[in-house]
């Protein structure tokens, strides 16, 4: 990055540490998190002991706040410094992403690209110390990974298996976007008309198979396998939702234009046929992803779609230099 991109970094990551970690109310979730934190350290196992619906791969970070800030908010400051972080890093991912377009290392375009991560960020409350900042970044570096043209290699394809893997184990909210790697995959294997490229499918497979497999491992040593599965996969499932929560993306903000950016950016690519930039269909599968996600959840909370904090920026930031030049 050159420098006023960093200065751009340095700049958001102020702000933000004084809007959200200094001056904003604790919210409920921190407490939980950092409970868990607190009985793990006195011996308690999740699932088996006490009941979370929830992975347990970021407790092992609440663990350390409650350790170094014993029965103090300063547990929860650096709970939401983690979450910033987090936010910082998909933001420094995303402009590897936001490059793949035309005018995209413009400084129009970071500008832009930066003020609506920052306003997602505060419309889906980023700054909160839980799991899902940190499963967003993963996720994120598993999309804005991707080469820039043509396929990707194996070992491409391993990191950035790995880097799912390791969003799974902190949240399987990041489910639906397990699928944008596979599909790029396959959309070259498409445009080469063969069968060559989809060995990536094997080394991603392996990648997130190791990113997950501590978390596996945990569980299966302390035997919290079946209270795990009837705690986060089977009471999660139970719970309903009216039909018209699925379309509870509508009310974040810039999604429509996010979209269409999106829309703009494939129909000039005449994806998938006739061009092997990758940009453009990383963002049509990540916006599939969260319409995915959007249809499975079981409650409409703006944070669920913090994985999509990178794809809407990028999409509207496209959208803007495609109308402007």
């Amino acid at each position: 990055l050159r420098i006023g991109a960093v200065a751009l970094f340095v700049i958001m990551l102020l702000l933000l540490y004084a809007r959200y970690v200094l001056i904003t109310d604790i919210d409920h979730d921190e407490v939980e998190h950092l409970h868990v934190g607190f009985r793990m350290l006195e011996g308690l196992i999740p699932y088996r002991d006490f009941y979370q619906n929830h992975l347990p791969a970021y407790w092992i970070a609440s663990m350390h706040f409650v350790e170094g800030f014993p029965f103090s908010v300063n547990a929860v400051l650096a709970g939401r410094v983690l979450s910033v972080a987090s936010l910082a890093g998909c933001w420094a991912l995303g402009l590897l992403l936001l490059q793949q377009f035309p005018g995209g290392k413009s400084w129009l375009a970071r500008l832009i690209y930066t003020w609506v991560v920052i306003l997602l960020a505060q419309f889906m409350d980023f700054h909160i110390a839980r799991p899902d900042p940190v499963m967003a970044l993963f996720v994120t570096a598993g999309i804005c990974l991707v080469p820039r043209r043509g396929g990707i290699g194996n070992p491409r394809a391993l990191l950035l298996g790995l880097s799912f893997g390791l969003s799974a184990a902190v949240s399987i909210k990041m489910l639906p976007f397990l699928m944008v790697v596979p599909a790029v995959i396959a959309l070259h294997g498409w445009r080469e008309r063969s069968w060559r490229p989809l060995t990536g499918w094997f080394f991603f497979g392996f990648g997130f198979f190791l990113g997950v497999m501590p978390v596996i491992l945990w569980l299966i040593h302390h035997g919290t396998w079946e209270h795990f599965v009837a705690d986060v996969w089977e009471i999660n499932r139970a719970v309903g939702k009216h039909w018209a929560a699925s379309f509870s993306f509508l009310h974040i903000p810039v999604y429509m234009m996010g979209f269409l950016g999106m829309l703009a950016s494939v129909s000039r690519y005449r994806l998938p046929w006739n061009s092997d930039q990758n940009g453009p269909a990383i963002l049509a599968f990540a916006m599939l992803a969260g319409l995915i996600l959007a249809a499975i959840t079981r409650h409409p909370l703006a944070y669920n779609y913090q994985s999509l904090v990178v794809p809407l920026a990028v999409g509207f930031t496209v959208l803007v230099l495609t109308a402007w030049f």
